[in-house]
């Protein structure tokens, strides 16, 4: 796996932030507790993150669960520690939590029971498998809601 760091895209460039895109997912999300994301360019461009782990793309390895919570939004990113060392105060800013890429599934099983939206275009079985086997009401969405 690629090791390259990931890097903050200021918000002059990337025209909005991150709590703002928070705050607009939230809206469209419809009453679901959360939102597995599961496209890399989706999550670069909701946490404002760059990266170099693919040739020609500005994308890094990760997953990410969007928390709907009505006290505060937040996220869980799955990705390499290392990748994200310089940007570590920048995801605790945004309430954005890191865990062990490879931890998704085991997330995905222990966290408490919740109505989870996927896109069925992009999630694979093996996720929507566990989310369904935890006992998760999965919203499947036709669209990316992103």
């Amino acid at each position: 796996m690629p090791q390259e760091k990931v890097w903050h895209l200021k918000d002059e460039y990337s025209g909005q932030t991150t709590a703002s895109k928070f705050k607009d997912l939230s809206q469209k999300l419809d009453g679901s507790d959360k939102l597995l994301v599961t496209t890399l360019d989706d999550i670069a461009w909701l946490l404002n993150l760059r990266g170099n782990d693919i040739n020609f793309n500005p994308l890094f390895f990760s997953y990410l669960v969007f928390n709907n919570s009505k006290e505060a939004l937040s996220a869980d990113l799955f990705v390499d520690s290392l990748k994200v060392d310089a940007v570590s105060d920048y995801l605790k800013e945004q309430g954005v939590t890191v865990h062990p890429y490879e931890s998704i599934r085991t997330f995905l099983k222990d966290m408490p029971t919740s109505s989870v939206t996927v896109d069925l275009a992009n999630c694979s079985y093996a996720l929507y498998d566990t989310l369904v086997q935890a006992g998760h009401k999965v919203d499947k969405s036709e669209t990316n809601i992103i």
